[in-house]
């Protein structure tokens, strides 16, 4: 119920580490701020019509343009996200924003990874390896760093100021 809105075209979502939480990008949205906005919602077995809470905007990180593909790191409080409405560098960036506190609703000011990562093209579908060492992103009409041109996917090793914060995997 959370997704399924009237007049919803386009959506991508990310599951907090824990499962507890979705953050997602939508389009078709007429009654929302820009052309995408991405919001949370947050689990929960006490509410009467369904185990999702209402979906709430994520203010700080949405623009008056299109935002989408959101990623949610391992570390839970890491997003990476693509934007055409942050400033950047081509149609649309890939941005980072930190989660401040357990609210799920406050973030820093976004910012765009720049153009070891971005283009003057569309760079979306921001991914990053278990590790938080290495990014995977798709670049629409990509002939800059390698690209072939039309799509392509491309594998990034992240600068420090890139990672999510360093987390730790227990097997027993």
């Amino acid at each position: 119920e959370v997704f399924n809105k009237a007049g919803t075209h386009d959506a991508s979502a990310t599951f907090s580490p824990d499962g507890q939480t979705v953050i997602f990008a939508r389009s078709g949205n007429g009654d929302k701020k820009g052309e995408s906005d991405k919001e949370v919602s947050l689990y929960t077995s006490s509410i009467k019509n369904g185990l999702w809470s209402d979906a709430k905007p994520l203010t700080y990180v949405n623009s008056t343009y299109w935002d989408g593909t959101p990623h949610i790191s391992k570390d839970g409080k890491t997003l990476y996200f693509s934007s055409e409405g942050h400033p950047g560098i081509g149609r649309a960036d890939v941005f980072v924003s930190k989660r401040l506190d357990d609210t799920w609703t406050n973030w820093s000011t976004p910012l765009n990874l720049g153009n070891s990562i971005n283009s003057t093209s569309a760079d979306y579908g921001f991914i990053i390896s278990a590790i938080g060492d290495y990014a995977y992103l798709y670049k629409y009409a990509s002939t800059e760093n390698g690209g072939f041109g039309s799509e392509d996917l491309f594998r990034i090793k992240l600068s420090e100021s890139s990672k999510p914060e360093p987390i730790v995997f227990v097997k027993g």
